[in-house]
């Protein structure tokens, strides 16, 4: 995507608003009116511009794990991030460090041939790494997410090389946020960190992973050239 003079000048008031701090969506309204933003800018304005408190918070968490380390996965939030990557859908890198896109998915799922790929990506980076333990849970309100879970799995398999690979679990739960934020809450023995790129998850653990935009970095040399949101 290319950022737009209107959407950068846009950024720097919204930015300023959250600052001072108002209401993010009466200054979403504000600026994107003023700025005459499309839908999907907007959604690039709001997902990717936090204050500047937020932004230094989230980005401090911001880290590469280590080997033995617990990896709690929010897999539908990393997988649906590459698969609008895959279609062409606005990625950015937000404020506060990490890749966001412009995509929405409402609970359904309507590219299997693109989340199948992003499946693979996932468990081929996660195959390469000696984590400790990886647990991947998935929201279940989302249509076929037991099959989205199987799915997984069997591309977990298929990944699997000689090295073996890490102690993992694959789960459909009523909601991935609140299992992973309960999982950080529990003695387990490793160092955890979390692999998504929902403020409400970063914003409760004490380190996080763009295991999106290591994925994509690394497969994608287009990826290197990702815009960012600023200020």
């Amino acid at each position: 995507m290319t950022i737009s003079r209107e959407l950068e000048e846009a950024s720097r008031d919204y930015r300023l608003l959250l600052d001072r701090g108002y209401p993010a969506k009466a200054s979403l309204a504000l600026v994107g009116n003023r700025w005459r933003l499309d839908a999907e800018e907007r959604i690039v304005l709001f997902r990717g511009m936090s204050s500047a408190a937020e932004s230094a918070s989230r980005s401090a968490r911001l880290g590469l794990p280590e080997p033995g380390d617990l990896l709690l996965v929010d897999l539908y939030n990393v997988a649906f991030t590459i698969v609008h990557y895959l279609i062409g859908k606005p990625c950015f890198i937000s404020s506060d460090g990490f890749l966001r896109d412009a995509g929405a998915n409402y609970g359904r799922v309507s590219h299997d041939a693109e989340l199948d790929r992003a499946f693979g990506l996932i468990a081929s980076a996660v195959a390469a790494f000696p984590y400790g333990r990886v647990e991947f849970y998935l929201d279940a309100p989302v249509s076929r997410s037991g099959e989205h879970a199987a799915a997984f799995r069997t591309a977990l398999t298929a990944a699997q090389g000689p090295q073996g690979m890490p102690d993992c679990l694959v789960e459909a739960v009523r909601s991935a946020d609140g299992a992973i934020v309960s999982r950080l809450g529990e003695p387990s023995g490793r160092r955890a960190l979390v692999a998504s790129s929902d403020s409400a998850i970063i914003d409760r653990a004490p380190r996080a992973f763009d295991l999106a935009l290591d994925i994509l970095v690394s497969r994608f040399p287009s990826a290197s050239e990702i815009p960012s949101i600023k200020g």
